[in-house]
């Protein structure tokens, strides 16, 4: 039976959703200049298909170093100043790439920008929370979930577009420039719910009475929460299959522009155009299964925690036809079983966000976000370097596909038989273990 759910007159909450999203979008444009300019790069200075995939793994090595640090300092000082400064600092690292030459430099900028934007993500999470009921948090992290992927498509043209004008350089200004505008968008829009002055006291209310996270600290010191967070197997069962999805996901980030190019033999622009399509698939597939579907399922009432673990599942196995990639040189055919893949790799994604908003204790959305990204973006690293010494090996992407897909159905089985029921973790604990508290009481 369906629950009818009375909405306030204001929505200023998906103002707030959207530029979340938006955020996202500019901060993903960093990951996908390099590699639209990567081969005009290595061309230049002579690099290596290794050296190649090292450039592409750097962000991830600071990014993925700094995620449990900033989690803590997130869930400490808050969403507003840690995104501030943030959002300024990895405007600064972009513009800078371009203005350096040499394997070396390139190296030294990637880190940085990967250490400025860990915050990203683990923020946007917990924005979400604090700002969505339940009901709607589907779609709300669906938005910015979906963004990444949108980006990727968003990026290859923009990026492509400006090669063509200024050459390599040209990708890392322009998307630099972007991060600029940004970084005041959000400096004058971002406020919690609890202290904004553009939320009506209806809208707010009926965030509260719907579920979302109230602001505040957790109780306890933070390492002793942190060490019980780490002693649930609902984390590492989540944590276990979002690395499983982000393997082939920074795959495809990081290798598609050039498989296309270097595999299947197409041009610059028509490798971007081909590039695309899968990335615009993701983001609808996302916004409509994750976010809409999702929403009017758990809606009419059916049981949350069913819906949203056959999501994560189903997903996860239509990502696996990456599998069936290594039969295909024919560029139609492969875009194809990208778009299937992609498709099913970001609605499973859009669900496993919307989680930590969930299951994690008052005050510690951050701490569970940061440790979920931390151990996904260990697939930032190791994805483009792995596929690069494949490549250089075998002289094809075939083999790297085949370990994708198997990767991913080991993620969807720790979807099913390790993460258990998506409820509420109590930091209050009988004996040793973490309780838990069902979604729908007073969190």
């Amino acid at each position: 039976m369906e629950k009818r759910i009375i909405k306030p007159t204001t929505n200023y909450r998906w103002r707030i959703g959207v530029m979340l999203g938006i955020g996202i979008i500019i901060s993903y444009l960093d990951r996908v200049n390099i590699s639209v300019a990567g081969s005009h790069m290595a061309e230049e200075f002579g690099w290596s298909d290794t050296q190649l995939g090292l450039l592409f793994s750097a962000f991830f090595w600071s990014y993925t170093l700094m995620m449990v640090p900033v989690g803590v300092i997130l869930d400490k000082i808050g969403i507003k100043w840690i995104m501030r400064v943030g959002t300024l600092l990895w405007s600064i690292a972009t513009l800078s790439t371009a203005l350096i030459g040499g394997f070396g430099g390139v190296l030294v900028m990637r880190m940085i920008l990967g250490a400025t934007e860990a915050p990203g993500y683990p923020s946007s999470a917990k924005a979400t929370g604090y700002w969505f009921p339940l009901h709607e948090r589907g779609l709300a992290t669906s938005i910015f979930d979906g963004a990444a992927k949108l980006a990727s498509a968003i990026g290859i043209g923009v990026c492509t577009w400006a090669i063509m004008q200024w050459g390599w350089q040209g990708a890392f200004v322009v998307t630099g420039l972007l991060n600029l505008a940004y970084t005041f968008i959000f400096w004058i829009m971002y406020r919690d719910p609890s202290e904004h002055p553009k939320l009506s006291s209806e809208e707010y209310e009926y965030i509260k009475q719907h579920g979302g996270q109230l602001t505040g600290h957790a109780e306890g010191t933070i390492i002793t929460n942190f060490l019980a967070l780490m002693r649930s197997r609902k984390v590492w069962g989540i944590t276990i299959g979002i690395m499983a999805n982000g393997f082939t996901y920074f795959l495809m980030l990081t290798w598609l522009p050039i498989y296309m190019t270097k595999q299947l033999n197409l041009d610059l622009v028509k490798g971007g155009m081909y590039t695309a399509i899968p990335w615009i698939v993701a983001f609808f597939s996302e916004l409509l299964i994750a976010g809409w579907l999702l929403d009017k399922l758990i809606t009419k009432g059916y049981s949350p925690n069913k819906v949203r673990k056959a999501f994560l599942v189903i997903g996860m196995l239509f990502g696996s036809i990456v599998l069936l990639q290594p039969t295909t040189n024919d560029p139609i055919l492969a875009v194809t079983y990208l778009s299937i893949a992609l498709g099913g790799l970001a609605f499973s994604s859009g669900v496993c966000w919307s989680i930590p908003s969930i299951i994690a204790p008052k005050g510690m959305v951050g701490s569970v976000s940061s440790f979920m990204n931390l151990f996904n973006n260990l697939m930032g690293v190791s994805a483009p370097f792995i596929t690069g010494y494949i490549v250089d090996v075998t002289g094809t992407f075939k083999s790297a596909f085949v370990l994708s897909g198997a990767i991913l159905i080991v993620g969807s089985l720790s979807y099913l038989f390790v993460m258990g029921d998506i409820e509420q973790i109590n930091l209050k604990k009988n004996g040793n273990n973490p309780t838990t508290l069902k979604e729908g009481k007073n969190i």
